[in-house]
């Protein structure tokens, strides 16, 4: 079980979903990614299980849209991200389903609240589709350069960051 690991040769643990919800404690906006594979249903309605009651802020985002397309049909109100990127080398999907996943065709299905764009392979393309379906709210993702960070600003998006100071 990940509880047992600890994190980066640290004597700190891996926690939960639950008590990282007891420790922000609505505190500040939450972003929850989840990495699904083999879309099921089971792990998002686990999750919102222990979302139940909570008070704070929160998207969720993942790379699946039918993970994001089972969130819109049974939790519409909450606030969702379809993460985009052009970058499939660490998976096996095969080439019809990246370029699905690329060209954002779930867009009319899910209606996604952002979108989270890979700032390292994004394609004017890809910011055309966004544009074309009104959904300029974009989130760029892993920003950490300086130029990155005026990308983002030129463009009008967001940004998630790491090893830089925004």
């Amino acid at each position: 079980s990940l509880k047992q690991l600890y994190i980066n040769e640290t004597k700190e643990k891996i926690p939960t979903l639950k008590e990282v919800l007891e420790l922000v404690d609505g505190q500040v906006p939450l972003i929850i990614e989840l990495k699904v594979y083999e879309h099921t249903g089971e792990l998002e309605s686990e999750v919102m299980k222990i979302l139940q009651g909570y008070e704070g802020d929160y998207t969720i985002q993942s790379f699946n849209p039918f993970t994001l397309k089972w969130f819109r049909k049974h939790y519409p109100a909450v606030i969702l991200g379809l993460l985009v990127t052009r970058d499939f080398s660490d998976t096996t999907l095969n080439p019809l389903k990246q370029k699905l996943l690329e060209n954002m065709t779930f867009i009319p299905v899910i209606r996604p609240d952002y979108i989270g764009l890979d700032i390292d392979t994004y394609s004017k393309v890809q910011l055309s589709i966004i544009k074309h379906f009104t959904f300029n709210n974009i989130v760029f993702w892993t920003v950490r350069t300086k130029e990155q960070m005026r990308t983002a600003k030129r463009l009008g998006a967001n940004i998630i960051f790491e090893n830089i100071k925004p």
